[in-house]
């Protein structure tokens, strides 16, 4: 059972690698465009903070420049 559960776990994370890389590429590519546009220069996931200022929360724009670009 153990060897099964292994091998659908990295098949699973194999899976999850091909068809998000392509995603987080263009997801990337957006945060920078954004982030230059803003004239941010340090963009860091809400998880590695501490604390901070929501009016420096630019997941709004971001979100609208995706949807955007994908529609």
């Amino acid at each position: 059972f153990g060897v099964k559960q292994d091998d659908a776990n990295l098949e699973m994370r194999n899976l999850q690698e091909k068809h998000l890389a392509p995603i987080m590429k263009k997801l990337e590519a957006i945060v920078q465009e954004v982030a230059k546009e803003k004239g941010v220069s340090v963009i860091m996931p809400n998880t590695a903070v501490l604390y901070f200022d929501k009016s420096v929360d630019m997941t709004d724009d971001v979100t609208a420049a995706l949807n955007k670009k994908t529609k």
